[in-house]
């Protein structure tokens, strides 16, 4: 019913659009048809219009890119000049504005370069400057702060300390800057800092991913990184039969284990369990290098320490494995040689031998210097 009172016929106009389809059926099909390929067109038309206006920007990003390397080889042939002239071109063409670039790395790469070419001509406020450009670049990347810290410390600048400064904050373990601090206090005769910066290094809290193998099997177990022995343990099935030498990949970290426990399984119906398997003292380990990644996969270029004990017998297998394990951060010589030196200036001899069991020179100078997803 019609608001003027008058009645609706559907039945009527359905029965009359049916006739106009059936009347007007290929009409119909062929503009369907039509405007299918219509739609079609545009997609494509659109698509080849954006990915070739994605190709021209590819192709200036790698034109840039290129420049920057070519200016990276100049600066590296000491050609100071030059590459300044090719840097400061890139930086005006590109300047480094955005971090969530897909090319932010590239531009990071830019500020560091030019900011070296200005530090290197003696450019001091520039290369200032520059590196503080760097930094607000990306405050959250400690590379910026040590990249600055170091170019402060070339040219002489007081502010060098407090940049090192930064970089722990960020990264409480980076050993560069850490040897760098400890470098500048000693040759400044003040031993407190020295003996100061040491102690902290040592206490920073870093985890390590340690594994435990024997042959196929591996377990991991996360042990914190600060010379002191932790003991851990943890569920770990090794079939009967099984007699080979054990392993325990440390990922490049200085390793003493003082014990080892294979705990054989307890089988339904039995009265007791087989009598563990021990390894104990450092003396039952030998030092190898293995190229591993965390996995015990192979992997190139990669040198990871390893601890590999005598051939041991399994009769019963294992279900569980504890360890008393320490871990030690990487120590240079040079940053050894001043730590026990200005602890005998402050006459610190009892506190030396205490801290010297928590310290082990050596180790993969990469360990704990560089986040995992770098």
């Amino acid at each position: 019913m019609r608001l003027d009172g008058t009645s609706i016929d559907t039945a009527g106009e359905r029965h009359g659009l049916a006739r106009f389809i059936a009347r007007h059926e290929r009409a119909l099909i062929v503009l369907w048809l039509a405007g299918c390929a219509g739609l079609l067109a545009v997609m494509a038309v659109w698509g080849l219009y954006f990915n070739g206006a994605e190709r021209v920007v590819d192709a200036w990003d790698e034109r840039w890119v290129a420049r920057l390397d070519a200016a990276e080889a100049l600066l590296e042939t000491r050609q100071f000049e030059r590459a300044l002239s090719e840097l400061e071109q890139v930086d005006a063409d590109c300047p480094a504005t955005f971090v969530k670039h897909r090319l932010d790395k590239q531009r990071e790469r830019s500020l560091t370069l030019l900011g070296q070419c200005y530090a290197a001509l003696d450019k001091k406020a520039k290369a200032r400057a520059t590196f503080e450009r760097l930094v607000a670049f990306d405050p959250r990347n400690y590379a910026n702060h040590f990249a600055r810290a170091e170019a402060l410390r070339a040219i002489g600048d007081g502010d060098a300390r407090e940049a090192y400064e930064q970089v722990l904050a960020i990264h409480p373990t980076h050993l560069p800057s850490v040897a760098a601090l400890m470098d500048m206090a000693f040759d400044a005769g003040n031993y407190a800092p020295v003996v100061a910066q040491f102690e902290r290094y040592l206490d920073a809290w870093l985890l390590a991913r340690i594994r435990v193998q024997c042959g196929e099997r591996s377990v991991a177990l996360e042990v914190p990184v600060d010379g002191l022995a932790h003991t851990l343990e943890a569920a770990f099935e090794v079939p009967e039969g099984w007699n080979g030498a054990l392993e325990i990949v440390s990922g490049g970290y200085q390793t003493r284990v003082e014990r080892l426990e294979l705990e054989a399984p307890l089988y339904a119906g039995g009265q007791q369990r087989a009598a563990p398997t021990l390894l104990e003292g450092a003396q039952a380990w030998t030092a190898v290098d293995t190229a591993l990644d965390g996995s015990g996969a192979p992997r190139e270029m990669t040198r990871t320490s390893a601890l590999r004990s005598p051939p041991v017998a399994l009769a019963s297998g294992a279900a569980r494995v504890r360890l008393r394990i320490r871990l030690f951060k990487s120590v240079s010589d040079e940053m050894w040689t001043q730590a026990r030196k200005a602890y005998a200036n402050r006459l610190e001899h009892d506190l030396w031998r205490r801290v010297e069991e928590r310290a082990a020179r050596g180790g993969c100078l990469e360990a704990g210097s560089v986040f995992l997803d770098e």
